[in-house]
């Protein structure tokens, strides 16, 4: 870089010059000392985080470990329905209008069967595939699809009416 500047009394000029990697050293040194400091600063927090979170994973792995050996091993048939479908569709319904589920119910019958079919088997065990004679969980959800659900109509109605009212 290189700059010029008239001296009228000695009927001459003065020329200053200087290298552009004199000006930029500052800032190259600068921006390597903010990045050092954001890698420190990255990996100070990314180990305070894994300490502060692997005993919580640690603890959440070991409930969901005792939660499967009980569920698994419970003498009594257990199974956990979905029901987030159902309150998709409730919700869909609700939107649209419906501001009462029962009149809306007895208007069309087939609604509830229709609501009942769209509640999901996620997990049942040994017991209560020994007590529906299912030989692996895949024929228990097929059979409780196909049957238990359309037989329990009233049980399926108050399970649904729960969950239009915001009950558990």
């Amino acid at each position: 870089l290189a700059a010029y500047e008239p001296v009228p009394i000695l009927n001459a000029g003065v020329v200053a010059k200087m290298d552009l990697e004199n000006i930029r050293a500052p800032f190259l040194r600068g921006a390597a000392m903010v990045i050092g400091l954001a890698l420190v600063l990255v990996t100070i927090g990314t180990m305070l985080f894994l300490s502060l979170t692997n005993p919580l994973v640690k603890h959440l792995t070991e409930s969901d470990l005792r939660y499967q050996r009980i569920f698994c091993a419970a003498p009594v048939p257990i199974w956990e329905q979905d029901f987030s479908p159902v309150a998709g569709s409730l919700r869909a319904l609700r939107e649209s209008g419906v501001a009462d589920l029962g009149p809306y119910l007895d208007a069309h019958p087939e609604a509830l069967l229709r609501f009942s079919g769209m509640v999901r088997i996620k997990e049942a065990n040994s017991a209560a595939l020994r007590l529906f004679g299912a030989r692996s969980a895949e024929e228990f959800v097929a059979w409780f699809q196909r049957f238990f659900l359309p037989a329990a109509g009233d049980l399926a109605a108050d399970q649904i009416r729960a969950l239009w009212e915001g009950r558990e």
